[in-house]
């Protein structure tokens, strides 16, 4: 028994997943804080940080930065 139906992504969500995978091998190094800027400049529409990063997350898209953390000691860690 299901409680209730997934209505799945909308047309403007999927649009958007496909503007955000091309995006991403443009610059693979862009978070979602980054994507969020992209896609607004590029549609002129008001688009969330959260919405961003929730589309990302859905599509399996991923920054290709790895983070160092420097020390007192300049020491890098990663």
């Amino acid at each position: 028994m299901v409680y209730y139906q997934l209505s799945g992504e909308s047309a403007e969500n999927l649009q958007l997943m496909e503007k955000i995978d091309r995006l991403h091998l443009d610059d693979p190094s862009a978070g979602s804080r980054r994507m969020y800027k992209y896609l607004r400049r590029s549609t002129g529409k008001k688009i969330g940080r959260e919405r961003v990063r929730r589309l990302m997350r859905g599509r399996g898209v991923e920054t290709d930065l790895k983070l160092c953390v420097i020390s007192k000691n300049s020491q890098v860690v990663v």
